[in-house]
Formats: structure tokens, C-alpha cells, sequence
């Protein structure tokens, strides 16, 4: 077990601790990453509009083990955690640097959710409200590696846009060191206050516009570390709620993920890949354009061709060159590209071209009824007005 002795002053310390470290280490780890290569550069689905550096995983990592380092004693089951979290560490590093296979990063996330859970990290039963207990028996162990590893794959789903998923981990931490506190698991608590902080002091070179990405080293990373938090804090309890705490933490992230996986099973691409899809990104790519505000217009100086141009380009569809078009006045094709916005045109009049010709008879016929209907009815009304102030005037004399 985790240490006992612990209260919230401990919590907060840590938090602090862990943010200050990984704060101070995160601009080290961009040096590191431009130097090694590991550079998000902008594409067809990326959201970044500029080459930048990955590997913030390992300041938060960092900021971790410096929390750890103070505020916890280094037990078996604390030093099987931090083992899976280097581990998963590495190789999120690795995937950001050198791509690695989807196989590949799935064996990886396996292995390095069985490290805590052969320490002790395991959930053996669960109370669930209206059913009871639930004793798992030798079932305990693989379901909760299968948990660990799907909690790392909804934060890295989430990492889509600037500070989200640090933002939502942030946050998650805090919650469970909460929970933690209140059903009695301090040391727990102390741990995932410091996972949030870590968390928060990255985030604060990763708001929009983020200068550093946690990539999948920080989001395979903070989704263990806060998976065996919530083991740990909240689901090796009896508490009635205890599993309903988590869901309700990461809420968000596991509808997200839901969603997109179910999308993509839809359009029948691979799960793991989203270079391949139609099918649609997920949520927050979806919204980003309107988190960035209005966008930029750039009117041409030319009357006859003003065109207001989208200055941010497509985020998600391949952009295509569509067929070229002929402007009035004009003997150049000019082509008409994805994201061109067409103002009305005004245009000075060809005097080749006859002006229009003078509606048919019978359609002159057609609005000249439906005006003088519109102009009896109007009489009526002004009639019938008069007849009520008439009545109105014989009734006060």
C-alpha cells in the first residue's frame, strides 16, 4: 500500500511541487524534441499551423516523479506505477518521433499496464447500486489491465486540440484527489493531486497557441497514471459510488471516444488510424474552427472579382482544385479554390449583352392582380378602422 499518513496539506504541496517542475522542464523537453526530430508539422488533419515540438510527456513525467520523489514513500505498489508510467512513456515517445505501428503501441500500452497491476493495482470487486457487490475473483487482473489500456487510449483520443487534454486531466486529478480524501485513501488523494498538477503546469505552455505538444508520451502517460488513481483511490473501496466516480470524471473524453470509434466502425476504417477517414474527427475538430473566432477576410481590390478568401485552410477535407470558371468581363479562367467564399458581384454591364427583357404579359397580369388585392385589403382595414373610432365617439356622447 501507498502510504497512510498523509492529509491534504500534503496534496497541495505536491500539486504545487509537481506543477512547478513540470513548468519549469517542459521548455527543455521542446529543445529536446526539435533537436531529435520530434515535430508535430501541420497536415490534412492536423490542427497545429506551424512545426511544433512533441515530447511534453516528459516534463510532466518529470514533474511526477518529483512530486513522488517528496511527498510519498516508494513502496511496491508506488514503484510499480511509476515503472508502467516510464515505460508508457518511452514508447509514446518513440511513436512521436519515429511513428510506430498501431500493433506495436498496443502491445506497448499492455505491457506497461501489467507492470502496476502485477504490483498490487488491481480491482478485485466493485459495489455496484442496486446490484451490490461484484466479486471479479482471477478475473480482476486482466479487466483491470483492459481498463488501464482503454483509459490511455480516451486521453490520447482527447489530445486533439491546445490544452485540452492537459486541461481535462487537470482537472480529473483534482477530482479524484477529492474522492480520494473522502473515502479515506490519502495517499491515493496525494497522488493524483499530484498528477494534476504535473498536468496544469504543462498546460501552461499548451494554450492556444500551444508552443510545445504533450503528444502521445504525456497522453498514454497521464491516462495510466489517473486510470491507477482511480483504481486505487476509488474502486478498491466498498463505497456504494465508488464506480460511478469515475465514469463521472472522465464523462467527456469516453462519450468523445465512443462516438468517434463508432464512426469509424460505421465507415469501416480502422479505429487506430485517422489518415484514412471520411469519417468524421472528432468532436472538438469539429468545433475548433469556432473556438478561433471569425475568420480573417481578404476582399480583392477588383469590383467585378471581389472574393472573400478563408484565411485559415481545410482542416479535415482534402482540399480539391475544382473546375475553373469564367468571370463576366474577364477572358481568364480563374479557378475557384476549396475555401473561396463568393460576395455578391458587381459587375459594370457588358453593353454587348441586351438588358433583360420585360416580364411576359401574363406575369405582369399576375402581380398587378396581387397589388391592387394587397391595396383593397389595406382600404378595407382603413374602413373598418373608421367605423370603430365612429362607434367609439357615439358611445361617449
Amino acid at each position: 500500500m501507498l502510504r497512510a499518513d498523509m492529509d491534504a496539506l500534503d496534496a497541495v504541496l505536491g500539486f504545487v511541487a509537481a506543477g512547478a517542475a513540470a513548468a519549469a522542464l517542459t521548455p527543455l523537453t521542446a529543445r529536446f524534441a526539435r533537436a531529435v526530430g520530434a515535430i508535430d508539422r501541420p497536415r490534412e488533419r492536423g490542427l497545429s499551423e506551424r512545426p511544433t515540438p512533441l515530447l511534453g510527456g516528459l516534463a510532466i513525467l518529470a514533474g511526477v516523479l518529483f512530486g513522488c520523489a517528496l511527498f510519498l514513500r516508494w513502496d511496491a505498489q508506488l514503484r510499480g506505477i511509476l515503472a508502467g508510467a516510464a515505460l508508457i512513456t518511452l514508447i509514446g515517445a518513440l511513436d512521436d518521433r519515429f511513428d510506430l505501428p498501431p500493433g506495436v503501441k498496443l502491445v506497448g500500452q499492455i505491457v506497461a499496464a501489467v507492470i502496476p497491476v502485477a504490483s498490487g493495482v488491481t480491482v478485485e470487486n466493485v459495489t455496484i447500486p442496486f446490484v451490490g457487490p461484484i466479486d471479479f475473483g482471477d478475473l480482476g487482473a486482466p479487466l483491470t489491465v483492459l481498463g488501464l489500456v482503454a483509459v490511455m487510449n480516451v486521453v490520447n483520443f482527447s489530445d486533439g486540440i491546445d490544452g485540452l487534454a492537459a486541461g481535462v486531466c487537470a482537472i480529473a486529478g483534482v477530482t479524484f484527489a477529492i474522492i480520494a480524501f473522502d473515502l479515506g485513501r490519502d495517499s491515493a488523494g496525494v497522488l493524483a493531486a499530484i498528477v494534476g498538477g504535473a498536468a496544469l503546469g504543462f498546460l501552461f505552455w499548451n494554450f492556444h497557441p500551444a508552443s510545445v505538444f504533450m503528444g502521445d508520451a504525456g497522453a498514454l502517460l497521464l491516462g495510466l497514471l489517473l486510470g491507477c488513481v482511480a483504481v486505487q483511490g476509488s474502486l478498491k473501496t466498498n463505497a456504494i459510488l465508488a464506480l460511478i466516480f469515475p465514469l463521472l470524471v472522465l464523462t467527456v473524453p469516453f462519450l468523445d471516444t465512443t462516438f468517434v470509434v463508432l464512426k469509424r466502425m460505421k465507415y469501416r476504417r480502422p479505429v487506430y488510424s485517422a489518415e484514412l477517414a471520411p469519417a468524421p474527427p472528432p468532436r472538438q475538430h469539429r468545433l475548433q474552427p469556432a473556438a478561433r473566432g471569425p475568420l480573417p477576410v481578404r476582399v480583392d481590390a477588383d469590383p467585378g472579382r471581389s472574393r472573400a478568401r478563408a484565411a485559415l485552410r481545410p482542416l479535415h477535407r482534402r482540399p480539391r482544385q475544382l473546375p475553373a470558371r469564367l468571370v463576366a468581363g474577364d477572358d481568364r479562367a480563374r479557378p475557384h479554390r476549396a475555401g473561396d467564399v463568393d460576395l455578391p458581384r458587381v459587375r459594370p454591364r457588358d453593353p454587348e449583352v441586351p438588358p433583360a427583357a420585360a416580364p411576359p404579359a401574363a406575369r405582369r397580369d399576375r402581380r398587378g392582380g396581387r397589388r391592387a388585392a394587397r391595396d383593397g385589403r389595406v382600404r378595407r382595414g382603413e374602413r373598418v378602422k373608421q367605423r370603430i373610432s365612429l362607434a367609439f365617439r357615439r358611445f361617449r356622447v
